[in-house]
């Protein structure tokens, strides 16, 4: 149950974006990871709940931060920017996990695995919400004019460098949190794992089972 809330929130939080507008993100699990790593880093320093609405933060912090660079390019390009920028996040963590000389990490008096459940089911709620929201808002209406044809609806008035880097941004948030969840159920933590580029692949496979552009479609999928 535990993991099937985890890929529902994932899967709908990647739609925001790349089913919306079409910009296939092969790097969903960047914003996994670095949720993941804040919450382990500041583990019984921080009270539970704000480090993982922190974790959203600096998830949706991170994609304001490269979205705009990484969104000016489209296509086959994109998908491979934002698998290398992913690759790029993963490294970079270990080489300085590596330098400070930790390789791992173990987590203890993590909470019992009823509030975990209760954490991702609360992800999975907020994620067909944000989408069920953006597929009949005006701004979804906006991403799928980018989808159909990005010149014609910048030329109609579409703001569609604002449009993709706010569904870049909304995107990012919730699997933020879910990577700080889903690290209290592990309690060991490894980079190379909460950075697995199978799980951005997993919930492309998810969406694309799924079919639909609004939240039934990639439920059905999970």
């Amino acid at each position: 149950g535990l993991t099937l809330l985890m890929w529902l929130a994932l899967t709908l939080s990647w739609c925001v974006l790349s089913k919306m507008t079409g910009y296939v993100s092969l790097g969903h699990v960047v914003f996994y990871g670095l949720g993941a790593t804040l919450v382990v880093m500041s583990w019984q320093k921080l009270p539970l709940a704000l480090a993982i609405l922190l974790s959203g933060g600096l998830a949706a912090a991170f994609a304001a931060l490269v979205g705009l660079p990484v969104l000016r390019v489209r296509g086959p390009y994109f998908v491979i920017l934002t698998f290398g920028l992913s690759e790029l996040v993963k490294f970079s963590i270990m080489a300085w996990e590596s330098a400070s000389g930790t390789a791992s990490r173990i987590l203890f008096g993590t909470p019992d695995i009823a509030v975990v459940y209760f954490a991702m089911f609360a992800l999975a709620l907020v994620s067909v919400a944000l989408l069920t929201w953006v597929s009949g808002s005006r701004f979804g209406h906006g991403l799928r004019s980018l989808r159909e044809n990005e010149e014609a609806a910048e030329t109609l008035g579409v703001p569609v460098v604002r449009y993709k880097l706010l569904a870049f941004v909304l995107g990012a948030a919730i699997p933020g949190m879910v990577g700080g969840v889903m690290a209290l159920r592990s309690t060991y933590f490894v980079v190379g794992q909460v950075f697995d580029p199978m799980v951005s692949v997993t919930v492309i496979a998810m969406a694309l089972l799924g079919g639909g552009d609004n939240a039934r479609g990639p439920m059905l999928g999970v």
